[in-house]
């Protein structure tokens, strides 16, 4: 045998062997990579959360306030001004998990915001239920937590007081943040809803006991025109409060509201007066400005707002009036510069008058 035979032959065998063992070798095999899918049963925004069919949504805002006050009590020695101003920071972080089950849409929501006040020589406030704009301080809390099935919700939710309003920010309407369970119906236009709401009266300074509160809410749409009454019960001071809310777009770009509250004494979610009237116009001037008019009436204002005593309705009557200019230059971040005057006359003793001015620029940017 040669030696060039027997070089060929050697190759020929090692050339076999390595392929014997290549066949014979596994190859791992990369994990699968499961990538985001949008969920889009429930609108823009949601995603469903990876290894489940259960869709999220995480959105909320970062908001920058300067507020500016100047005003005056006639006949209070010992606080003639309520003069001063303060920089506030306030930011939310909401959740929102929604999934389909044979009982109707399963969703639990989470609303956490936070506060921090800066820089600024803060004046003694005036209650924000009169409708006079106060200066918060820094503190963190749970806005909103609740569970919803169908159309049950259980949890701590803002009242139906609250989730209707006419439009700008220029009037105080009631409200506040309360533990319910309530049940929500709603059906070609209509709809309404009703609840049972925990007896913890902070207004009255009554004790709680073991039978709750109530409100209830209809409403309906027709067009561009939206209607809705809202009414509540307060178990410890055994007084109602009644609110009807109508908006309807005027002009292309231009909706009018209309509010008017009534109240029998004070109650859980309203304690301003015995009634207020209150309306509203805002109009899209271009693609990036909204410019919104407000103003809002009180008669037989309630004196325990600021000092007097509770649950009495003194006679005193009061007005508000404001403007605001929202600028949105570029998509989800909104400027606004708002500017509204109060007063009030027969507030309480020893201030029968009050006058304030206020202004704010407030720069928030929401995801």
């Amino acid at each position: 045998m040669t030696l060039k035979s027997l070089l060929l032959g050697s190759a020929a065998a090692l050339v076999a062997f390595s392929g014997a063992r290549a066949a014979d070798a596994v190859i791992a095999e990369p994990e699968p990579v499961e990538y985001v899918r949008i969920c889009d049963a429930y609108g823009a925004g949601f995603f469903y959360i990876p290894g489940t069919e259960t869709c999220l949504k995480v959105g909320g805002f970062v908001r920058y306030d300067i507020n500016v006050r100047n005003g005056y009590r006639d006949g209070n020695v010992n606080n003639p001004k309520e003069t001063g101003w303060e920089k506030d920071t306030l930011a939310s972080i909401q959740f929102d998990a929604r999934s389909d089950t044979d009982m109707g849409t399963l969703r639990a929501f989470i609303d956490l915001r936070a506060t921090a006040s800066g820089e600024g020589n803060t004046p003694n406030t005036l209650n924000n239920a009169a409708g006079i704009n106060s200066l918060t301080l820094g503190g963190a809390a749970i806005e909103q937590a609740f569970i919803e099935l169908g159309g049950f919700r259980i949890g701590t939710s803002l009242d139906y007081f609250d989730a209707y309003g006419i439009g700008g920010e220029n009037d105080s309407l009631g409200g506040k943040q309360v533990n319910l369970i309530g049940y929500t119906f709603a059906a070609d236009g209509f709809n309404a809803a009703i609840a049972v709401v925990d007896d913890n009266d902070n207004n009255s300074g009554v004790a709680a006991d073991y039978v709750p509160n109530f409100q209830a809410t209809a409403g309906f749409t027709a067009g561009p025109a939206n209607v809705q009454v809202v009414a509540a019960y307060d178990n410890d001071t055994e007084e109602f409060a009644v609110k009807g809310v109508a908006i309807a777009e005027v002009v292309e770009g231009g909706k009018l509201g209309l509010a008017v509250v009534y109240s029998s004494g004070v109650t859980y979610t309203w304690n301003a007066s015995e009634w207020s009237v209150a309306a509203s116009y805002t109009q899209k001037a271009t693609d990036t400005v909204t410019v919104s008019l407000g103003g809002q009436y009180w008669s037989d204002v309630n004196g325990s707002l600021n000092g007097g005593v509770s649950g009495i309705y003194n006679g005193g009557e009061g007005y508000s009036v404001g403007a605001n200019v929202d600028w949105t230059p570029v998509k989800n971040f909104l400027v606004r510069g708002q500017v509204q005057y109060s007063s009030f006359d027969n507030f309480v003793v020893g201030a029968p008058n009050i006058d304030v001015t206020t202004a704010r620029i407030r720069f928030q940017r929401s995801f």
